[in-house]
């Protein structure tokens, strides 16, 4: 029993210790306007953990974003906005 529960709390800490994928600032960096929205996942390094599209009329655009936390740590958060299948 006692190491169930020994077993069941690293789990829970493990679990705990950080939300979402780790990404490179300095990668993130490097995204400039008139990039791909290929090319930026593939700078990145993986697909965002979330996707928008959103409209304004006719006027529409997709919105990634890539989000990293770490209990008790950083947050790291990058959004990036792509219009006509290129970065804005």
């Amino acid at each position: 029993m006692k190491t169930l529960l020994t077993g069941l709390l690293i789990l829970v800490l493990l679990c705990g210790c950080a939300v979402g994928r780790q990404f490179d600032v300095n990668k993130a960096e490097r995204i400039k306007p008139g990039m791909t929205r290929a090319e930026v996942v593939a700078l990145i390094g993986h697909n965002p953990g979330s996707t928008g599209i959103s409209c304004n009329n006719a006027d529409c655009y997709e919105m990634m974003t890539w989000f990293y936390a770490v209990a008790y740590g950083k947050t790291k958060a990058l959004s990036v906005r792509i219009k006509n299948g290129v970065v804005e």
